[in-house]
């Protein structure tokens, strides 16, 4: 049985806020409960 209580928030660059989406989305989650703020680092 699968039960979810939270999301998960992320605030980094892109490239691995992509890579722990694709994660998290694996594990069961819906994606909708991971929430990203997006910014490149220089």
């Amino acid at each position: 049985m699968y039960v979810w209580f939270c999301g998960i928030w992320f605030c980094g660059p892109a490239g691995f806020g992509q890579a722990l989406r694709q994660d998290f989305v694996a594990k069961g989650p819906p994606p909708d409960d991971f929430h990203q703020e997006l910014f490149d680092v220089r």
